[in-house]
């Protein structure tokens, strides 16, 4: 509604400047007075408001009853439907100050849960960036297996190598003492997976799951299972003397005593010493037996055999009572050279020759090279009640088991 405003003269009472007030206002000179000393007196045309500035009607009897007070200070008063807007817009407002509050603890917590994530995503991303090689897990070692499709992760790999290298009915003990060892042994011959390795005897024999498969058939689930733990249990753990990885040479069975590295090779090693393993003795590889005719024999040879050549040959044993070298007249052939070319199970031979059946006979005690650690042995230690650990330092000695840290290689 419009505000009316009424207009009211002002009438001002010119009192003298002296300091003293006259009491009563008929005191007051007659010519100094503007307001009539009788209320009376004052004119009728300044009783009411000139009509031409007042909206008001001259009776007050006649003011509305909303306006019956000009003096009285007016409210704002409005239509119903507009209460009935402003109600329904402060309800909506109410409703959606609720649920920003709600989108934003949501929104609160969200970022709560992803922060660690994201640093944690950063802080791989970070370390991927600054590794010489990109790979699909950051810092994850890759063996590569000859003949085989594609590099092979590292604890993927050791499971095929056990496999294949250790009959999964040993002792788990000895299977994870075998795993450590063959981890280590792979690490060191490919440099940490930047060259190939060959899945022979030569290095380590490996089976892939298919072959593994094939090999087990219905067994398979359980001697799968078997092996992955003897890995996992051990994931990571290698073989270091003087913080440097060793050459861990394995092998089936020993002669009764393991061959040390300088008995093998003429490089001495401390941690392959030669070390006695008597229960070698039970394994089924132990001792073999191998016949040629002399024809056979004397093809295999780079030199023409005669029957009394058996008699007149020489074997020289090394301290593992393995032979070093043999001697036939001034032709001169390592044990190994031997091993080699008659494909013997290891260079613990004795050979004769039989005048009756023409044929020369090869006796063998162990399997293998007889470096390092007998597997045969390291079932018979784990049956004993010795864990892995126990049998690795006998094995090979002066020498600490590390979990290594693949990010720093």
């Amino acid at each position: 509604y419009p505000r009316t405003e009424v207009k009211y003269p002002r009438s001002r009472v010119k009192y003298p400047r002296s300091r003293e007030i006259p009491a009563k206002q008929s005191e007051i000179p007659a010519e100094q007075r503007e307001i009539p000393a009788n209320r009376s007196e004052i004119p009728e045309e300044q009783s009411e408001i000139p009509a031409e500035q007042s909206d008001l009607p001259a009776n007050r009897s006649e003011i509305p009853a909303k306006h019956s007070d000009p003096y009285k200070p007016k409210q704002n008063e409005l239509p119903e439907s507009w209460n009935a807007h402003i109600f329904c817009s402060t309800r909506i407002l109410f409703l959606m100050k609720n649920w920003i509050m709600i989108i934003a603890v949501i929104c609160l917590i969200g970022a709560l849960y992803m922060l660690p994530v994201a640093f944690s995503e950063r802080r791989i991303d970070d370390h991927s960036n600054n590794s010489p090689q990109k790979m699909e897990n950051a810092c994850e070692i890759f063996i590569e297996v000859e003949g085989q499709k594609g590099k092979i992760p590292l604890e993927t790999y050791i499971v095929g190598v056990v496999a294949a290298e250790m009959p999964v009915s040993f002792d788990k003990e000895a299977l994870k003492a075998q795993a450590i060892a063959a981890r280590t042994y792979a690490l060191k011959t490919t440099n940490y997976g930047k060259k190939a390795i060959a899945p022979t005897v030569a290095r380590q024999v490996y089976y892939n799951k298919e072959q593994r498969k094939a090999n087990w058939t219905s067994n398979f689930p359980g001697n799968e299972k078997k092996i992955v733990e003897a890995i996992t249990e051990t994931e990571g753990q290698v073989l270091l003397y003087n913080n440097e990885l060793i050459t861990a040479m394995f092998h089936s069975t020993s002669n009764g005593k393991t061959e040390s590295a300088y008995g093998y090779s003429g490089n001495d090693l401390p941690y392959l010493q030669s070390v006695t393993s008597m229960s070698d003795q039970a394994s089924p590889k132990f001792a073999t037996i191998k016949e040629w005719t002399l024809a056979e024999w004397n093809a295999l040879w780079p030199v023409k055999w005669q029957a009394n050549d058996f008699s007149r040959m020489q074997l020289f044993l090394n301290d593992s009572g393995r032979v070093e070298r043999l001697q036939l007249g001034k032709n001169v052939w390592l044990g190994r050279e031997v091993r080699t070319l008659l494909q013997l199970p290891s260079t613990d031979f004795k050979i004769s020759y039989n005048k009756n059946t023409g044929k020369v006979q090869v006796a063998t005690k162990g399997y293998g090279h007889g470096v390092g650690m007998s597997q045969y042995g390291a079932d018979a230690m784990a049956r004993e009640g010795k864990n892995a650990s126990e049998i690795l330092h006998y094995y090979y000695q002066q020498i600490e088991i590390k979990k290594i840290d693949a990010c720093l290689k």
